[in-house]
């Protein structure tokens, strides 16, 4: 058991780290993002990790107390972000005419690099879970790093192409049907 408990301890440590590094570089880049959907969605996936942070250190606090998962965590209850309709949102306030400031695609870049390595870190330990409680937090924590992935992806294509994104999301066509 003690060794299942450092493994878990280890692995919560570690999901620490990474969230502060998230949470620093997307304050950064919501700082540093002129206003327009960039922004939006830096600021929107800071929000979520600031909740990831707090639950994984909830989780922690509650291991070292009681020395097993928490029954019922609010982490597995949080509503988790839909993505889709939040870039879709953020785009169409903004229009298909946005011009990439100056930053803002290495940024993308910087946030698509943490957010697949997150992905990453989830499915692996997803991997060697043992017990629903944990696995239930990993795949929900698996489940919000894709979603973050998945909106800088779609930034990351808005910026490049404003117009195509738009034919893409809307499913229009040059032909007018």
């Amino acid at each position: 058991m003690a060794r299942k408990h450092n493994r878990v301890t280890d692995m919560l440590c570690a999901a620490m780290r990474m969230e502060e590094k998230e949470l620093e570089f997307f304050r950064k880049a919501a700082d540093n993002c002129p206003d327009g959907p960039g922004k939006e969605i830096f600021l929107a996936i800071l929000e979520d990790e600031t909740g990831h942070k707090k639950e994984i250190e909830e989780i922690n606090n509650f291991l070292e107390s009681n020395g097993g998962w928490p029954a019922a965590c609010r982490l597995y209850e949080q509503k988790q972000i839909d993505a889709e309709k939040t870039f879709a949102k953020a785009a169409k306030k903004y229009g298909p005419s946005v011009k990439t400031a100056t930053g803002v695609t290495e940024a993308l870049q910087i946030g698509i690099g943490l957010e697949k390595a997150a992905m990453d870190f989830y499915a692996k330990r997803l991997d060697e879970a043992d017990g629903q409680a944990e696995k239930a937090f990993l795949q929900k924590m698996l489940s919000e790093e894709r979603a973050h992935h998945g909106m800088l992806i779609d930034m990351q294509y808005y910026y490049q192409d404003p117009q195509g994104y738009f034919m893409e999301k809307e499913k229009s066509g040059l032909d007018g049907a």
